[in-house]
């Protein structure tokens, strides 16, 4: 089901209808027009009582406004939502308008047992892994079958986040960084953090990160059971060579490719 602006409510209801009980890979894309906050609410309504059958859900738009529609609805959601398998929010940058969502707003705010590939692609969007429980939930509880995740142009603080929540999960095998925003102040962070134990992890994927940004995700991870490195526009720093073996054992690598 695929949704544009420019897609009729007619037409959105009659293929909903039409598709009976069958599982729904939705993908909506907007464009940074700002009449489409109020579309896409409506469309979501349309959407949303079909929560049980979302098998793919991918939202893409050029306008931070709409994607900060999205999250505390998807979230509140999320108990309805045990088949989805894949979901995205990716941000195509055309808009210099801020969005907001309230500060540590869940992905999910329960557990996802299908979910097997999460896409998060925003600048400042301040979402987070684990919601706020008591007591606290683990990730392996929250996301049990998750083993494709890829996290891009989003802020260093904010990744950093993310990727040390991570800590524990059990069947994660491939993991993409595809850009993210590093100031030097946010040494303090990794100081003060322990590193998230990725024991799952064999594919590691960066993409557009100068050497000190690398230098700062490093510090944030152990992958001793790395198989496969792959660097797109990106440096190999020295730091990556002397790792310790317990975080990435170089001498178990198969495959590694550097694109400039």
């Amino acid at each position: 089901l695929s949704i544009t602006d420019s897609s009729t409510f007619d037409e959105i209801g009659l293929r909903l209808y039409r598709s009976q009980d069958s599982p729904l890979s939705i993908r909506l894309s907007y464009s940074g027009d700002e009449e489409n906050e109020e579309i896409l609410g409506y469309q979501m309504s349309l959407l949303t009582p079909h929560a049980e059958r979302w098998f793919r859900f991918i939202l893409s738009s050029g306008d931070l406004m709409l994607l900060c529609v999205i999250p505390p609805i998807i979230s509140k959601q999320s108990r309805r939502k045990q088949r989805l398998v894949e979901f995205a929010i990716q941000n195509t940058p055309l808009s210099d308008e801020a969005g907001f969502v309230p500060h540590n707003t869940p992905v999910f705010d329960s557990p996802m047992p299908s979910l097997q590939k999460l896409t998060l692609s925003y600048d400042d969007i301040p979402l987070i892994l684990l919601p706020n429980t008591r007591p606290p939930r683990r990730i392996q509880d929250m996301f049990p079958s998750l083993t494709e995740l890829e996290l891009s142009q989003m802020d260093g603080l904010l990744l950093a986040r993310l990727i040390t929540s991570l800590d524990g999960i059990p069947l994660l095998r491939a993991l993409k960084i595809n850009g993210f925003c590093y100031r030097h102040g946010y040494r303090e962070f990794t100081n003060a953090t322990s590193r998230a134990n990725l024991k799952s992890l064999e594919e590691l994927t960066v993409q557009e990160i100068d050497e000190s940004a690398m230098d700062f995700f490093l510090d944030l991870v152990s992958m001793p059971n790395l198989r496969s490195l792959y660097l797109i526009g990106s440096q190999l720093p020295q730091s990556f060579v002397n790792a310790k073996p317990e975080n990435i054992p170089l001498s178990n690598m198969q495959k590694m490719s550097l694109i400039t």
